[in-house]
């Protein structure tokens, strides 16, 4: 087959542009790759951005009603410290009423029957326990105290000076 030269640097021509474009194509493939990788990373981490902004806001909404739980246990705390002074001061006023009038209720029976006081009255200076059921009518029992703590007792009374 016998080729001139000038065919042979003309088919050299084209092989070199051959060459130099299957070069081109291949580094554009391999720039195609490399931004396919980089595009899929990029979308595996915005994935995982959205995924940990998920969690975040997740955990600051926690965040926030746990502060709010906090600040509803330093409220109650302080009402208890508060509900236990006047617990206290309660049962001083009740034992002060205890021993001002005698009165001792019996509160099993009266919460099992709280239409009806029971209890006793007590005059420590007559040596006396009077029982008492009732109905709840204050006046009956404050007559009840008043013959048990007689009027005529002298007990307290302040001297007569005339």
């Amino acid at each position: 087959m016998g080729l001139d030269i000038g065919s042979e640097v003309w088919l050299s021509d084209i092989i070199e542009d051959l060459n130099a474009i299957c070069t081109e194509v291949d580094e554009k493939l391999e720039n195609n790759k490399k931004q396919r990788k980089m595009c899929k990373r990029r979308i595996e981490l915005e994935s995982q951005h959205e995924a940990l902004n998920q969690q975040l806001s997740e955990l600051c909404r926690r965040h926030d009603d746990l502060d709010k739980v906090c600040e509803m246990v330093k409220t109650r705390l302080t009402i208890a410290e508060s509900d236990q002074n006047k617990l206290e001061n309660s049962r001083e006023l009740f034992q002060i009423a205890k021993e001002l009038t005698g009165i001792r209720i019996d509160f099993a029976f009266s919460s099992e029957h709280p239409d009806i006081a029971k209890g006793y009255i007590k005059n420590q200076a007559k040596r006396l326990l009077e029982p008492f059921e009732m109905k709840h009518n204050s006046d009956a029992l404050w007559d009840q105290i008043a013959t048990i703590f007689d009027v005529n007792d002298s007990e307290n009374r302040p001297l007569n000076r005339q």
